[in-house]
């Protein structure tokens, strides 16, 4: 939302929501080029317990290796089921509802131990727009409900590959197909 980024991108006025809101995290946020090593470099200047990832490629060891206690991310379906790209849209092919898992990341694709799936099975009948809004916009609270529940006895669910398959990026067709099935 522009909220949210106007608010990430001055420190000030996080400051003040965050202080609003009574949120105590501390947090950086990096800018700069991901493909390099200046990144790695950049997390190993602090000492990062967790992180949260929002990256849309495979993350690599050495960035994952920057925080003590792991690296997050918010995945758009159900894990182990769907791992990969275009998860929203093959879930609905599958004929499941949707569902978000944040997990730990590792060094595959959407594979590292799962710490909490949330069931959207209430947004049936939305359109794919609205879906995946809805999701984008609530990662924020699944993410923030994961990391002030987490705790040295947090029960951390294997994630397990047989299980699933890993999608890319949708034919056009397909999707198409998928939209009329929704509407």
């Amino acid at each position: 939302s522009k909220l949210r980024r106007l608010l990430l991108k001055s420190k000030m006025l996080l400051k003040i929501f965050n202080l609003y809101k009574g949120f105590s995290l501390k947090f950086v946020t990096y800018r700069g080029n991901v493909f390099n090593d200046e990144l790695n470099s950049f997390l190993n200047k602090y000492d990062f317990d967790l992180g949260v990832s929002k990256l849309g490629f495979k993350v690599r060891d050495n960035i994952i290796s920057s925080f003590k206690n792991g690296l997050l991310n918010d995945h758009n379906a159900i894990l182990p089921l769907f791992r990969g790209r275009s998860v929203v849209e093959f879930s609905i092919l599958h004929g499941l509802s949707y569902y978000s898992t944040v997990h730990f990341i590792d060094g595959s694709i959407d594979t590292g131990g799962i710490l909490k799936i949330f069931d959207y099975s209430k947004l049936t009948g939305k359109s794919m727009e609205e879906i995946k809004a809805h999701l984008k916009e609530s990662s924020h609270e699944r993410l923030l409900s994961v990391i002030t529940g987490l705790n040295n006895n947090t029960n951390v669910k294997r994630n397990k590959f047989a299980e699933g398959l890993t999608y890319y990026s949708i034919h056009p067709f397909i999707y198409k197909h998928i939209i009329n099935r929704i509407n």
